[in-house]
């Protein structure tokens, strides 16, 4: 069963784990690493699992726990390349793991698709999910909902299931 789950969300900090059968993503990394383990810990995983960071821009409520992160996990980090390179110049240890999240590509088995998105920071991005169980869009930070991401995050979905 594909399951979301918000870790946090709002102008303190966001991060979000998506779950499946064969793998575990996580979302932003806005909150420390602390909470980020402790959430994923209520969900019975741990920092190891974690197949993936994907980063949607890099203002500091989305990349604020980046840092401490990339010295516990081994997991490659997604962003689009102008944030990827905003990202670099910030932080050490990502350069190796630095992926660029355009397009459609695949992690694990889940189909991932990059699309722009209306915010004030430089290639800011939303992704599409898609498991084999399920799937879901998602948008932050949009001043607009562009046709592009409304496709994206209003294709048919499978969730069967998503906290808060």
């Amino acid at each position: 069963m594909t399951t979301v789950h918000t870790l946090a969300s709002g102008s303190s900090g966001n991060a979000l784990a998506l779950s499946w059968e064969g793998g575990h993503l996580l979302v932003d990394a806005g909150i420390s690493c602390r909470r980020i383990r402790q959430g994923l810990q209520a969900l019975g995983l741990d920092l190891p699992d974690l197949d993936g960071i994907f980063i949607t821009h890099t203002h500091s409520d989305h990349i604020s726990g980046l840092q401490t992160l990339l010295k516990r996990t081994s997991c490659p980090v997604y962003a689009s390349a102008q944030a990827g390179r905003d990202l670099l110049r910030r932080m050490v240890l990502l350069e190796d793991r630095l992926r660029e999240a355009e397009g459609a590509f695949s992690v694990k088995d889940c189909a991932v698709t990059a699309f722009p998105t209306s915010h004030d920071a430089p290639g800011s991005r939303g992704y599409r999910f898609d498991t084999p169980d399920g799937g879901f869009g998602l948008l932050t930070d949009s001043g607009v909902v562009t046709p592009l991401s409304l496709i994206h995050i209003s294709e048919p979905t499978r969730l069967l299931s998503i906290s808060y």
